[in-house]
């Protein structure tokens, strides 16, 4: 009969002894590993504190400006270029919305599935108006991941000749905060009514 090898691990509160066999302690320390492994995995996630508050997913900032990269989600980010009256059919002018769209993601993917403008005037949102677009075809053209498109035009139907308030929205419709489920932000861009 083969002799087996076992440890002894003593507790001294209760004056027994556990026997434990190599092999049930070997995969006791395996266990552990792959418990330090998988945990260290869900970890890896960027955490932010904002205002005393602990951010676990992709947070844009709360506000961006005309002329600069602006990350709305952790796979979009827009960079408006210009603002400018274009003349529409009936006379009046529309507002048109120059802008570049970055897809940082892994996949081809259109800008109408990744990414809202909005635009206020007043308070008031303005109604969407593509009659003065150059190519508004180009809104549902497919961005291959990690890709630009440049120049792409939205046009709206000012009310007055008042600043503007753009709300840019992504993909994302909820973030943790604390853990916890909270509404995404849109990021806030301010611009003067164009001449």
């Amino acid at each position: 009969m083969k002799n087996k090898s076992y440890k002894i691990i003593s507790n001294r509160n209760n004056h027994r002894n556990i026997k434990l066999r190599p092999n049930t302690l070997l995969s006791i320390l395996l266990i552990c590993a792959l418990f330090l492994v998988l945990s260290s995995c869900g970890s890896q996630q960027e955490l932010r504190t904002i205002d005393g508050k602990e951010y676990t997913s992709f947070v844009p900032p709360e506000s961006g400006n005309v002329g600069e990269w602006i990350p709305i989600d952790d796979k979009n980010e827009i960079c408006i270029q210009a603002l400018e009256l274009r003349p529409a059919e009936d006379g009046s002018k529309d507002l048109i919305i120059r802008y570049d769209w970055k897809n940082n993601s892994s996949k081809d993917a259109t800008l109408n599935d990744n990414f809202l403008l909005t635009v206020y005037q007043d308070g008031q949102k303005l109604a969407p108006d593509l009659r003065s677009v150059n190519d508004p075809s180009r809104l549902v053209t497919l961005n291959k991941a990690g890709e630009t498109l440049t120049d792409l035009e939205q046009g709206f139907i000012p009310l007055s000749d008042t600043a503007l308030t753009m709300q840019l929205q992504g993909t994302l419709t909820t973030i943790f905060i604390d853990g916890k489920p909270a509404a995404a932000t849109q990021v806030t861009v301010e611009a003067p009514f164009p001449n």
